[in-house]
Order: structure tokens, then C-alpha cells, then sequence
């Protein structure tokens, strides 16, 4: 009784919490009052109610240092190579937990797909026959691409739409899939949202995105004497880690300190959060989440630029290693850090805890930003020299890189190109050209069945993205040896077929008739509907009126009424929601010898990629894509993102850079760290 009057107590405080939303009486008290303590939580869970935890502060030593000579597993290095096959790939927790979250996700698809909203049910869908076999239901993948605080709100609010606990998501169909997907994975400004989701187990994106504090610059918070503070703040935190070991340290340590302060909700910055406490959430080890995968890309010494067929390393809160052809091999998530050869521990060091902060691994996947951090710290003299030597150090060595105790040395020497290194070099998980990771979702053993690529890559000189991420997928798989550890559908070779067929200008499925065991992808590009949210990716804060904008204009992005995508001119093509939602069944549909409804046909012919291909460069009369809302301009758009049909180069910033509209992306990538130069300048005038 006195467990349910405390949930009471906390049911009523929640909800007033909510108002405007959501208004208590004592009618409603009461209500709550009558429930049993299960039956209170789920209520309150499933509108929302229920907040989350700060996000678990678990490294052994109790702050960032990595905790040495901790007690070894029997065997470091999981070899999928080497296993009897027919046991399959995947670790054995992540078989198990995967089973689980799909026989937890079994009510979700049923209310998913019976929601009113959508009209699948209605217009004959065969609800009872698709949920006979709950072994062939789909499992869904969802892709966060990279582009920093601009691809963290992208995807942020494109969750939001696809959350079921968010009524207004139910009402207009698209809300529930987050609670039916089976994964989840990110790579650079991608990887900060599904890390600080999934760290910080699973709240309400509302709830997160004010806990972020982006109105605060991510590596200026202003004057002098917070700069000054701020750094000394960060590298107190990172001479732990030096002092615990024979630990090399880099500028993503400073990056990843950095992020954590914004993006992990815990004590002391969460500079005792691992990526492994993820384990010990509710919402991971209920099964009531996707299972988060976080990726980077390997570079070589001495290598500058990244080639399509690296070595993609991926973190899960099991394991770390990749599935490349060259290696295949992976340890505990836990044993991050610890160095060995030939499957033997090596070093003083011995076998480490605690190096898998969570910060650092998502610094790790955005390892781009590191520039940012070290033109500041270059050009600002007054900030270095406090610094000391510590940071002297790191500026003299490659700033671009996360560096990694190599677990993996003396294996597959004739393959594996860092089998005779110390340490393993990470760079940013865009590096490649796949700046959306489709690849860790490829993977025959997941058996995913679709994948939401939600990208927000700023590929064209107004920071739009034209399907680069797309076709660089398609091109890894053509490396020799890749294609049996990848399936992936047939889409356009280049990235012109894009934009003149408006491929990037809403969402479009790529393999609707390929074989059920590649999977179907449904590719979501940023794209302006009600705001222009094309901001810089070195834009590093943002008002609440902006990411109000980001999250309402992704919200009406999932709601998308496309009409006019039918070939055939038909004007009663099915409202997006609808269409989506074929597309997540379509896979188990076909597995099952069910037919596709008229409706879901209808879908198809709108949405799905025909095939045609028109490889005509569109910018060689100086033309531009420059997408536009009606009776919306970007010169009068709060928050100043967009274009106009004339541009005029702008450097202007207020705490942060912005568009750089009328430049290339990689001119307007400088004119960023430009500006940020010019702000650290300001700082001590």
C-alpha cells in the first residue's frame, strides 16, 4: 500500500508537472489511487509520465580513470569466424536479448498497425493472419546519419513522430514504431542522439532535449573566465585517465568530455558513465527499447583520406569489434581499453574497466569535431598556456583521431592491417562517405527486414543531403569480400538521379521487389516542410526556438502527404503514415505468402524508387537545390536557417556558427571553425 501511495504521489506530481497537457483532479487522483502498483506504473509509463533516471555512473574507479589489472574473462576475443556457423554470429547476449525484445514487441505491432489513423485494418488488411506467427513478424532498423546538432534534432524529432507514448504521434499514424524497432544505430552527430537516448535509458524526447542545454556553445561557453574554467574543468577530468595507466590520450578525450556535459544526465558530467552500464538500464534490460549500435571508422597511420572499404568498428553495449572480412572479431564492451595479442592480455595494464566511457565513444564517432577543439586551443594562447603541457602534447600529434588499446594485435596477420599495431586509430563514422549507418543494420545474422535512413548530411552547398550516404553503401558492397556480410537493395549509382528525381525531397523506398532477406530501405532526408533546418554542422548551440522548429518540421516530415508522387496521377494515394507503415509489413507479408492490399500497392507506386536513372549533373547551369516552403522565407524564419533563391555569403554567428549560405560544404565547414577562431579572439579582447 505504501508502494502504491508513493507511485500516487509521484503520478500526481507528474502530471501537474505536464500542464498544459495534461490537467490533475481529483477525479483523476482518485483513479490513480484505485490501481495496483504494476498497473499504475505501466499507465504512467505509457503516457510518459514515468521520467527516467539520471543515466548510471558505473566505471569502477567512480570517475573517467579506466580501472587496470581487473580481473580477466576466460577469453577476451570472440572469433565469429572460427565458431561452428550454424550457431550463428551474433553473441550470445545479443541473440538472447534480441529474441526478447521481439516477443515484447508483439503488442506494439498490434497496436501499431490497428490504429485507427492508418486505415490498414479497414481497407483489408489481414491483421489476425500477419500476427499468427510471431517468428515472422519484421524487425525494424532505424539509421541516425551524421551532421552534428543538425542530424542529433533531425533524428530527435523523427523519433518523437515514431513514439508511441507521444498521443499526438498515435494520432496521426506514425507513433509506435519506435516501440516495435529492433535497432537502433548512429554515427557521428546520429551517434550522440542514440547514445544520449539510450545512456540516459530511453526518456521522452522533450524530456531529453531539455536536459541537453544546447543554448550553451558545446566548446565555448563564453568569457574568459568560463573558457579558461570550462577547459580546466574538462582536462582535470582527463588527466585521470593518464594517470591511471599506460593510456595514450587524444583530443577526443577533451571532445567526449565535452559532449558528455550535454548529452549524458549524470554526476560529474557522466565522466563515470560507460557505454556498458547501458546493460543495467530499465528500458535495455526490459527489452522496452531498440538495441543501440554506434559506429566509427578505422584509419590507418599515416592515412589521410578514408576509403569506402575501412574497417567499421561498432559499439553495442555487449561488444566491441567489426564484422570486416579482414578481422571479424570482438570483445566485451566492458574490456574496452585492454590491450592484447593473440587473444593474450598484453602490458602493464593488464585487463581494463571503465575506458568505455560513454562520452568518449560518442566523441569517438564524431571525431570531425576535434578540429573545432583544436583550432581554439591552438590559436587561443591565454587557454593553452594555462593548459600546460598536457595539451601542448596533443596539439603536436594527430588531432583527428580516437586512440584505442589494440585488443586484436597478431590476428589475421595476412588481413587485418592493424595486426601488428599498439593502439587501434578511430576516426569519425562519416568519414567514409556512409554518412547514415546502414551497415551494421546489413548484417545477415540481425536479419533486419527495413531500415528508416534518417539523413542529414550536408552534401549540396546549401546543406541539404542528395543520397551520398546511399550510393556509398551500395559502393562498399562491390569492395571483394563485403558482399556476404552485407545485402543491401538496388538503388542509383550516383547521387545526380537524386536530385533530379527529388529522391532527396521526400521519402522514398529503395528494394520494394528485391528478396525478402535484403532489406527494404526507407530513406528519410532533412527536408524543409514548416522550417528550413539546414544549419551548419558546425553550429554548436541552439535557442529552444530552433529546436522547436527542428522537431515540429520532422514531425510533419513523418506526416508527409505526398499525393502527387503517384505516377499515375492518382489523387488518392494513401497519406505517408499509411504508406510507412506498408513498408515496415511488407517483408513479412511476402515471407508469408500474404497479399499486398490495394492500398499498400498504391503505396508502392508512389514511394517506391522505379528504377530510372538520369545521371545529367543538375548544377552545370549554376542552378542549385534550394528547396523552398511556400509562404515561408528564410530570411524571416526564426532562427535564420535556409536560403534564398538569390544567396549572399554570410558568416554572421550569435554563440555559434551559422548557415554559411551561398558556400560549398567544405568551404563553409572552415568558414565555421573560421568563426570560431574569430570568437575565441573576441573572448580575451
Amino acid at each position: 500500500m505504501l508502494v502504491n501511495r508513493a507511485l500516487t504521489l509521484a503520478a500526481a506530481f507528474l502530471v501537474a508537472s505536464t500542464v498544459p497537457l495534461v490537467t490533475s483532479s481529483p477525479a483523476l487522483d482518485a483513479r490513480l489511487a484505485s490501481l495496483d502498483p504494476d498497473a499504475l506504473h505501466n499507465v504512467l509509463r505509457q503516457y510518459g509520465l514515468l521520467r527516467r533516471g539520471a543515466a548510471p555512473s558505473t566505471a569502477p574507479s567512480g570517475n573517467y580513470a579506466p580501472s587496470i589489472n581487473q580481473t580477466c574473462p576466460t577469453s577476451l576475443v570472440r572469433q565469429p569466424s572460427s565458431q561452428n556457423l550454424s550457431s550463428g554470429l551474433l553473441s550470445p547476449q545479443e541473440t538472447a536479448w534480441v529474441a526478447s525484445r521481439r516477443a515484447n514487441a508483439i503488442p506494439a505491432w498490434s497496436s501499431y498497425l490497428n490504429n485507427s489513423a492508418l486505415g490498414l485494418v479497414k481497407s483489408g488488411f489481414d491483421l489476425t493472419a500477419f500476427l499468427a506467427n510471431t517468428s515472422n513478424l519484421p524487425n525494424v532498423g532505424i539509421a541516425s546519419g551524421g551532421g552534428g546538432y543538425r542530424a542529433m534534432l533531425h533524428a530527435a524529432g523523427l523519433f518523437n513522430a515514431f513514439d508511441g507514448r507521444n498521443t499526438s504521434s498515435v494520432a496521426q499514424g506514425t507513433g509506435g514504431i519506435l516501440q516495435l524497432a529492433t535497432y537502433m544505430a548512429g554515427l557521428s552527430g546520429g551517434s550522440w542522439w542514440t547514445g544520449s537516448m539510450a545512456v540516459n535509458d530511453f526518456p521522452m524526447v522533450y524530456d531529453l532535449a531539455n536536459f541537453w542545454n544546447l543554448e550553451q556553445n558545446l566548446v565555448e561557453p563564453g568569457g574568459v573566465i568560463s573558457l579558461i574554467t570550462y577547459y580546466a574543468g574538462l582536462q582535470s577530468q582527463i588527466e585521470e585517465k593518464l594517470k591511471a595507466g599506460q593510456f595514450d590520450l587524444s583530443l577526443t578525450d577533451y571532445w567526449g568530455a565535452a559532449l558528455s556535459r550535454h548529452l549524458v544526465n549524470a554526476t560529474n558530467g557522466g565522466a563515470a558513465t560507460t557505454f556498458s552500464s547501458i546493460q543495467n538500464l530499465t528500458s535495455f534490460s526490459q527489452h522496452e527499447a531498440p538495441f543501440p549500435i554506434i559506429i566509427a571508422d578505422s584509419r590507418r597511420q599515416g592515412q589521410t583520406a578514408i576509403p569506402t572499404n575501412t574497417s567499421i568498428y561498432e559499439f553495442t553495449p555487449y561488444e566491441f569489434g567489426t564484422w570486416d572480412p579482414s578481422l571479424q572479431a570482438f570483445i566485451p564492451m566492458e574490456y574496452l581499453g585492454t590491450a592484447a595479442v593473440n587473444n593474450k592480455v598484453n602490458g602493464s595494464n593488464g585487463c581494463v574497466l571503465g575506458y568505455d566511457n560513454a562520452g568518449f565513444v560518442m566523441g569517438t564517432s564524431a571525431t570531425l569535431f576535434n578540429s573545432i577543439i583544436y583550432t581554439l586551443l591552438a590559436e587561443n594562447s591565454t587557454l593553452s598556456t594555462f593548459l600546460g603541457d598536457l595539451i601542448q602534447d596533443l596539439l603536436g600529434k594527430d588531432n583527428d583521431i580516437a586512440t584505442y588499446p589494440n585488443p586484436f594485435a597478431g590476428l589475421s596477420p595476412s588481413t587485418f592491417s592493424d595486426s601488428t599495431s599498439v593502439d587501434l586509430d578511430l576516426v569519425d563514422g562519416g568519414e567514409d562517405g556512409e554518412n547514415v549507418p546502414f551497415w551494421p543494420l546489413m548484417h545477415p545474422e540481425r536479419n533486419v527486414d527495413v531500415i528508416l535512413g534518417l539523413d542529414s548530411s550536408a552534401d549540396t552547398t546549401y546543406f541539404w543531403p542528395n543520397g551520398t550516404s546511399v550510393v556509398a553503401t551500395a559502393q562498399r558492397l562491390q569492395n571483394s569480400g563485403f558482399a556476404k556480410f552485407g545485402s543491401f537493395p538496388q538503388v542509383p549509382p550516383e547521387m545526380n538521379t537524386f536530385v533530379n528525381f527529388g529522391l532527396n525531397s521526400h521519402p522514398t523506398f529503395f528494394g520494394c521487389n528485391d528478396s525478402v532477406s535484403t532489406p527494404l530501405v526507407v530513406y528519410v532526408p532533412n527536408h524543409p516542410f514548416t522550417s528550413y533546418t539546414n544549419f551548419s554542422t558546425y553550429q554548436l548551440a541552439y535557442t529552444a526556438q530552433e529546436i522547436d522548429a527542428y522537431f515540429s518540421n520532422a514531425f510533419h516530415e513523418a506526416a508527409g502527404n505526398l499525393t502527387s508522387l503517384s505516377s499515375s496521377g492518382n489523387s488518392s494515394t494513401p497519406l505517408f503514415p499509411t504508406c510507412l507503415a506498408c513498408a515496415l509489413v511488407s517483408r513479412a507479408e511476402r515471407r508469408a505468402g500474404l497479399t499486398q492490399t490495394s492500398v499498400c500497392q498504391s503505396c508502392f507506386e508512389a514511394y517506391c524508387w522505379d528504377g530510372r536513372t538520369n545521371g545529367t549533373d543538375p548544377t552545370t547551369n549554376g542552378w542549385e537545390y534550394d528547396p523552398s516552403i511556400p509562404g515561408v522565407s528564410a530570411a524571416t524564419q526564426a532562427g535564420g536557417a535556409g536560403t534564398s533563391a538569390s544567396p549572399t555569403p554570410s558568416t554572421s554567428t550569435s554563440g555559434a556558427t551559422r548557415v554559411i549560405r551561398g558556400l560549398p560544404p567544405a568551404l563553409g565547414a572552415l568558414a565555421g571553425v573560421m568563426g570560431i577562431m574569430i570568437g575565441s579572439a573576441a573572448l580575451l579582447l
